[in-house]
């Protein structure tokens, strides 16, 4: 399902006051630490329980107990899987979503996506491959091949000129920005280009 151009615009936004709001600054960030600071318990599937959570998803899922959400996770997943679900739960919450469904899907795969790599930082640390958001976002290869493509039509649009709210965001996330090229000056540059 695709989303309409206004609201990616919202989920975006929201995103970047998310950021701004629960002091979120650096690089990859810690979804553990937002869920706390959201209020949300993210707890890993029991051990006992185990196949009864994976019935109900293989990867992770939300509710609400006595009217707080905690979303449970597969503690079995790669991290960068585990990193990836847990926001896609927090995406669900913070959109409220109360129901599944294909839109509701979308939503969360998105806000996801773009919290957990957005286009402005992919260019402001000069990242060249899917290979270099691994290594800088701690995503796994899947997520990162889909910000890679999520990157590269963002820059085709946009020719890399940032909005007021990507404005926001680089200057929020400025100092771990520097820091990261500090470390490796020049990027993490892999087998693949934009073309």
């Amino acid at each position: 399902m695709t989303l309409w151009n206004v609201r990616y615009e919202e989920i975006k936004k929201l995103a970047v006051d998310i950021c701004e709001k629960y002091d979120v600054r650096s690089v990859p960030i810690n979804v553990f630490e937002l869920a706390l600071k959201l209020g949300i318990k993210v707890i890993p599937y029991p051990a006992k329980k185990h196949d009864i959570f994976i019935k109900e998803s293989d990867d992770g899922f939300f509710m609400y107990v006595d009217e707080e959400p905690r979303i449970y996770y597969n503690p079995e997943k790669m991290y960068g899987r585990i990193n990836y679900t847990i926001l896609h739960e927090v995406g669900h919450i913070l959109l409220g979503h109360i129901q599944e469904s294909n839109l509701a899907e979308t939503e969360a795969n998105f806000f996801a996506k773009y919290l957990l790599a957005p286009p402005p930082l992919i260019q402001e640390l000069q990242l060249i491959s899917a290979e270099g958001i691994i290594n800088a976002f701690g995503m796994s290869y899947e997520a990162s091949c889909n910000a890679w493509n999520y990157y590269t039509k963002w820059l085709r649009k946009t020719k890399g000129i940032y909005n007021p709210y990507e404005q926001k965001m680089v200057k929020l996330f400025r100092s771990s920005l520097d820091e990261y090229s500090r470390k490796y000056p020049l990027g993490l540059m892999c087998w693949q280009t934009i073309e």
